[in-house]
């Protein structure tokens, strides 16, 4: 499987890639964020979007993730 034609230091570091479904590279993000938030999966969800949002804002990943503009809003009030 490939996300896009540029690998990024994640992918690679990322075992077996290219082999790995994409539910499977979900379901292993979802969990790490709900072990982040003591698992209350509504703030999981929402660690996953703030994570997406910094990927593509320092140009880790080039697709940019939805409702990005209310996303930063939440990042800058929760400093």
């Amino acid at each position: 499987m490939r996300l896009n034609n540029l690998p990024n230091e994640y992918m690679s570091g990322f075992p077996d890639f290219d082999r790995t479904p994409k539910s499977v590279i979900a379901a292993i993000a979802v969990s790490f964020a709900a072990l982040q938030t003591d698992e209350d999966f509504e703030k999981a969800k929402e660690l996953i979007r703030q994570e997406w949002f910094r990927l593509h804002q320092n140009q880790i990943v080039p697709q940019k993730p939805p409702k990005a503009k209310e996303i930063e809003k939440a990042i800058e009030q929760s400093y």
